[in-house]
């Protein structure tokens, strides 16, 4: 059986925790919104910490006092589309917390 592909990426937030909590639940608000499709779940476990699910992957953003931590696992058929959605997650981070 072959591994599940995965993206991990770390972004600085360059903003304080409370407020870069806040932007993280907002984008991915925002991105559950526009990809229902394919984002079945988001659930904050914590206060910084979300879990998320959908077709073909499950992941995780935890926001840390510095940073904004993302790991994704990739189903096989969704592994097709790594660099695409590595791609995506870093427009969208860095747009959000730009330093």
């Amino acid at each position: 059986r072959k591994p599940m592909a995965s993206i991990d990426m770390r972004q600085v937030h360059g903003t304080d925790f409370d407020d870069a909590v806040v932007r993280t639940r907002k984008l991915l608000d925002d991105f559950q919104a526009k990809r229902s499709d394919l984002i079945k779940d988001v659930s904050w476990v914590s206060g910084s910490r979300a879990t998320l699910s959908g077709t073909g992957f499950e992941g995780s953003f935890e926001v840390t006092d510095a940073e904004v931590v993302v790991s994704i696992k990739l189903g096989f058929l969704a592994s097709a589309f790594k660099g695409q959605v590595e791609t995506i997650l870093q427009k969208k981070l860095s747009r959000e917390f730009a330093e």
